[in-house]
């Protein structure tokens, strides 16, 4: 799959391979980003003659921002969408979490579910939805910078198929699939379990992608 997608002034391309004969998972933080890009999967899946089945994990951490609270409604969207049974999600962290930044707390616990679930690291591939941080000077003051690295230093393991576009070409993949209620359904704040505090880095990203494309958020999570 090769989709172009983002503002008319700075459209960007991705490409979503899915490897063969693994046992795929992907970290689902319930915000818009990983929502997309596990109905993309499927979608990528079932046009290849695959089967969803081969999505083995659904892995969501247990943090502040009650992401847990989240995932279920979105896989539940998703299967009902497309027809499938994907497995509800698996919570997992690591040991440390709350110590944590937000960035790390993932990386941290994308370790664990290898240790987990795979302690060979021979048949797990595990997708991440990280993008690049918003350019600046930023629109916005507050909020905290993100921790996102530049290359996937594992790719014989794990997947980044966003790393190299902004958040506001992966909400433009909503408009682009039709998964606007996923959108109503994501949850991006990292400082409240629901509903949205605006004044995170995460809640500033989100308005800035929509901004930017010119269109309303119909998501209040």
């Amino acid at each position: 799959m090769i989709i172009t997608c983002g503002p008319e002034d700075n459209p960007d391309t991705f490409q979503l391979t899915i490897p063969e004969n693994r046992s795929i998972g992907i970290m689902l933080s319930s915000g818009a980003d990983s929502a997309i890009l596990l109905y993309l999967m499927c979608l990528e899946l079932l046009h290849t003659g695959r089967s969803t089945e081969e999505i083995k994990y659904i892995f969501t951490i247990p943090k502040i921002d009650g992401a847990e609270l989240h995932s279920a409604k979105i896989v539940n969207w998703i299967n009902e969408d497309l027809g499938i049974n994907l497995p509800q999600p698996t919570i997992i962290g690591a040991e440390n979490l709350t110590e944590l930044h937000h960035s790390m707390q993932v990386r941290d616990s994308v370790r664990a579910c290898f240790v987990k679930y795979d302690p060979t690291a021979k048949d797990l591939f595990i997708f991440l939805a990280d993008q690049r941080a918003v350019p600046k000077p930023w629109p916005f003051d507050e909020g905290e910078e993100p921790y996102r690295g530049e290359d996937n230093p594992f790719p014989e393991i794990i997947s980044l198929p966003f790393n190299h576009l902004y958040k506001s070409h992966t909400i433009d993949l909503h408009f682009i699939f039709g998964t606007e209620p996923l959108l109503e359904l994501s949850h991006s704040c990292t400082q409240m379990k629901s509903g949205r505090c605006n004044k995170c880095y995460h809640c500033h990203e989100r308005q800035w992608a929509f901004d930017q494309l010119g269109k309303i958020d119909p998501g209040t999570n």
